[in-house]
């Protein structure tokens, strides 16, 4: 139901499948939709802060764009159908860019996702979906976003901190990443452990600072620890001055973990969060770093409107720049192609294309019968009529396949680029390896006499018993663009936790 539209927000529309009188609007209660949306396309907006912290003027990735809203999830979760009908309603409004931070706890088959589908029928319309790897981690095969056809996107950390301190009456300080903006002016305050204070729950829940387990009476007035960053709300509403929320160091964070196949780009969105109600919020995770990366992609669609959904994500992928790459200069398995730049994005030089009938393909490759298929497409097609071949196969701008654990393998990977750099240029090809393998790429140098020109070529890549997991690169050079593929080989050890 379209219910608004001004200068920013354009329309709205909610849907109705739980039939939750209180949610019988497009409005936003929480928050959550109003932070995505203006991470995406927010005006300029000076003298943000929160409580006067990290200060400045805040902006969204395209703050020239335009928003049309879709409340699809609500208290009780996000149903299936409503997705649907949201992808239906955004390919009929005419969108450029879907940008949806919904996501499951694992990947589900592609034929059963309503993303995946939803994603596939906007991609046949030029429509590119960016949507969240999702928040697990830290092992092999933990993202739940996986359909080829969108722009897939891990949460990264930035080099900025907000950092305090706590002080112990025994003059014990800890010093910690944390948002504090409160002034306690010299005062002593009494620290309280949320487990400690309760009535009602065990000591496990009131630990973790749950709903109605903390005693009011106990904790007026005093700063609680909670186990559960969601325990500050619950400690504010139960009286408390203020909370403090332990993380752990069990976990590297330097990278949120992210599938190296089909999960191309990382942005910015890993970092302290606060969930209390203000002007202006701190948030993070996946579903925040989905809209830093669907500005840039919008970025691009701007620029190139006649490109394909493929075309703009072959972009974002190929010039990614490595993330530490003094540390771990090919480590897929943890960002994908890379941390995105919007800029090179603009003026890739070559693209990597695929179009409904080469995903089509992939899908018959995968061994789909022609059931599941038509319930992805929603046409007649047939994988009876398609040419064998190999998920590999896909033209993606980025390359992985399964080998064996010991014995030796030669693994092919042909691939075609399209020129959208210059006229009359040349691209030679650089591959960076590990030791373990071998990697060939014929031709090793691309003449294109013309723009939209395609040129064609094969990466031969073998080797034996290199553990479970190996990552490479192949880039390919004009000397003014360079155009980045990963290339991860992978045994099934790589998935045992």
């Amino acid at each position: 139901m379209s219910v608004f539209h001004h200068n920013k927000l354009i329309g709205a529309w909610y849907y109705l499948s739980y039939d939750e009188p209180s949610e019988r609007s497009a409005r936003d209660t929480r928050g959550y939709g109003t932070h995505t949306a203006s991470t995406v396309a927010g005006n300029n907006v000076k003298n943000a802060s929160f409580y006067g912290l990290l200060q400045g003027t805040a902006r969204g990735g395209v703050p020239s764009a335009k928003i049309a809203a879709y409340k699809v999830c609500h208290p009780l979760g996000c149903l299936e159908n409503d997705i649907l009908a949201t992808f239906d309603d955004a390919i009929t409004d005419g969108v450029d860019i879907i940008t949806i931070s919904v996501g499951g706890n694992a990947a589900e088959e592609l034929f059963s996702d309503s993303i995946a589908i939803g994603s596939f029928h906007a991609m046949e319309r030029g429509i590119l979906t960016v949507n969240s790897a999702g928040n697990n981690g830290f092992q092999a095969g933990s993202v739940s976003s996986v359909a080829p056809w969108m722009l897939t996107v891990a949460a990264s950390t930035i080099d900025s901190r907000v950092v305090d301190k706590v002080v112990l009456g025994n003059g014990e300080t800890f010093l910690g990443n944390a948002v504090n903006p409160f002034m306690l002016n010299g005062e002593k305050y009494p620290l309280a452990y949320g487990k400690d204070f309760t009535s009602s729950c065990d000591e496990s829940n009131a630990g973790l600072c749950i709903e109605e387990c903390l005693d009011k009476d106990l904790v007026k007035g005093k700063i609680v620890l909670c186990h559960n960053n969601h325990g500050m709300v619950t400690a504010n509403k139960a009286g408390a001055l203020g909370s403090i929320v332990p993380f752990g160091e069990a976990y590297d964070t330097s990278f949120a973990w992210i599938s190296w196949l089909l999960s191309p780009a990382a942005s910015p969105s890993e970092d302290g969060l606060d969930t209390r109600p203000v002007k202006y919020s701190v948030l993070s995770g996946t579903s925040m770093s989905c809209p830093h990366a669907a500005g840039p992609a919008a970025y691009v669609k701007s620029l190139h409107p006649d490109w394909s959904a493929s075309a703009i994500k072959s972009a974002l992928m190929t010039t990614a720049w490595r993330m530490n790459a003094t540390k771990n200069p090919e480590a897929e398995f943890a960002y994908g192609a890379g941390h995105i730049d919007p800029v090179k994005a603009a003026n890739p030089g070559l693209i990597y294309d695929a179009l409904k009938d080469d995903y089509v393909q992939m899908l018959c490759n995968l061994m789909y019968d022609n059931t599941k298929l038509r319930n992805l497409t929603g046409d007649l097609g047939s994988c009876s009529e398609a040419t064998k071949g190999s998920p590999k196969d896909l033209n993606h701008a980025s390359m992985a396949a399964q080998v064996g654990e010991t014995k030796p393998f030669r693994v092919e990977f042909p691939r075609t680029v399209t020129n959208v750099g210059v006229p009359n240029s040349a691209y030679r090809a650089t591959i960076s390896k590990p030791s373990q393998l071998s990697i060939s790429v014929e031709p090793s140098i691309l003449l294109f006499k013309s723009l939209n020109e395609k040129k064609s070529f094969v990466v031969t890549v073998s080797g034996q018993g290199f553990g479970s997991l190996a990552s490479a690169s192949l880039v390919w050079s004009d000397g003014n663009h360079s155009v980045r593929s990963p290339i991860v080989l992978y045994t099934d050890s790589a998935f045992v936790a």
